[in-house]
């Protein structure tokens, strides 16, 4: 059967805390062209996701979208860099006695240096998140060819 190389095919799921969303396009194209968008942590991800999509799309130029959402907010833990946090206030200080400004210095003022934060992203097992995202990309998938 003659099969459209132009289609699209959409897949969602909320699976271990995670929303996941993976989005399928092609267009016309001679030979079989991939390329994906996923989050930089989860790049890994790229050649699994080109070798379960050769396994039913032959043509066309093919986008493979995946978003991924904590939906409980525990991916990464956050502290202050209290030795970075330190120094800007004492430059501030400084700087606000030779320049003879009023010290109203706050918090708010100092979140504004984002140097001071320091952002650890929680370790996920790839495969188990592979596995996951093979679920959903499957489901996209499979909407991309009853698309074409």
């Amino acid at each position: 059967m003659l099969r459209s190389m132009t289609g699209y095919g959409r897949a969602q799921q909320i699976l271990d805390g995670k929303e996941i969303l993976v989005e399928i396009r092609a267009v016309n194209h001679r030979y079989f062209e991939f390329s994906s968008r996923v989050p930089r942590a989860y790049m890994y991800l790229d050649e699994k996701l080109k070798s379960l999509l050769q396994g039913r799309v032959a043509r066309g130029k093919t986008e493979v979208c995946v978003t991924i959402n904590r939906i409980d907010g525990s991916d990464a833990k956050i502290q202050v860099n209290m030795g970075t946090a330190q120094g800007y206030l004492q430059a501030l200080r400084d700087a606000n006695e030779t320049l003879h400004l009023q010290d109203d210095l706050k918090l708010t003022d100092l979140i504004r240096f984002p140097e001071i934060f320091i952002v650890q992203k929680a370790v996920e097992n790839e495969e188990a998140v592979w596995e996951e995202i093979r679920q959903v990309a499957s489901a996209a998938l499979d909407r991309f060819v009853t698309m074409r």
